[in-house]
């Protein structure tokens, strides 16, 4: 999805801008999207929003400063700029910025954490399946190798006494019918 070319546009800051400047709603949702879907470039899409919502801020800041101050330096065009009813609009849309950017920022660091906690533990629990998995293979293996030496030591005997099939483990047993001793010659 990353390597559509329309959702790389749409996803790109600029159409984010002109879109929260136009529809917030719209240019709110292609920044969360820009969000999810460049996982690599989280913090640099929530850092942007905030720098270009405090870029766009910045001749408010300048004449709050002016102000505070009392200094009597005039900048040329500031009034202007100020009063200009694009610039009234501008500053609606850097608060959503702003706003966005924090969010987004907040959100990463909660991703970041939970990623490290979950993938601790998932690893943990990974760790110990496995562990309990070896243990349970060690014991077949061993239980395994057991019924293999008996089975390397079990012989087909044919009881004198009552002629009845027995195996015997070793090389003497009791006849599982008759129960009189036999032995294995082999």
């Amino acid at each position: 999805m990353k390597n559509n070319i329309l959702v790389k546009i749409l996803c790109s800051i600029p159409v984010i801008l002109v879109a929260t400047y136009f529809i917030p709603f719209l240019g709110i949702i292609l920044a969360l999207s820009r969000f999810f879907i460049y996982n690599k470039k989280r913090h640099n899409t929530a850092i942007t929003l905030v720098v270009l919502g405090i870029l766009i801020l910045l001749p408010k800041i300048i004449n709050y400063i002016l102000e505070i101050t009392k200094l009597n330096t005039k900048i040329p065009y500031l009034d202007k700029v100020l009063t200009s009813s694009i610039y009234t609009k501008l500053i609606g849309t850097s608060k959503i910025l702003i706003i966005v950017g924090v969010i987004l920022i907040i959100m990463s660091y909660i991703g970041r954490m939970l990623g490290e906690k979950v993938g601790k533990s998932l690893g943990n629990y990974f760790q110990e399946e496995q562990r309990k998995e070896y243990e349970i293979s060690e014991k077949n293996d061993l239980k395994m190798k057991e019924k293999q030496e008996i089975a390397k030591n079990t012989h087909f005997v044919k009881c004198p006494n009552c002629g009845g099939d027995n195996t015997v483990v070793g090389n003497v047993g009791k006849c599982k019918f008759c129960r009189k001793d036999i032995a294995y010659k082999g």
